[in-house]
């Protein structure tokens, strides 16, 4: 069932799922220094970064 674009089900999957994974996340967070945080999410943006050129290029 959709409405509009959205895909009912779909959305209540991600909320879901996003109510289920936060808190792992963040406890996550709150274990790791500071500092190997930030360098693990500077190399998940070159990632996606890079995800983002690929696709671009139509690869």
């Amino acid at each position: 069932m959709t409405v509009g674009a959205v895909n009912l089900a779909a959305f209540g999957l991600i909320i879901a799922m996003t109510l289920v994974t936060t808190p792992l996340g963040v406890a996550l967070a709150h274990k790791m220094e500071a500092a190997k945080l930030k360098r693990f999410f500077a190399i998940f943006l070159v990632f996606v970064a890079a995800n983002m050129l690929r696709k671009a290029m139509g690869y």
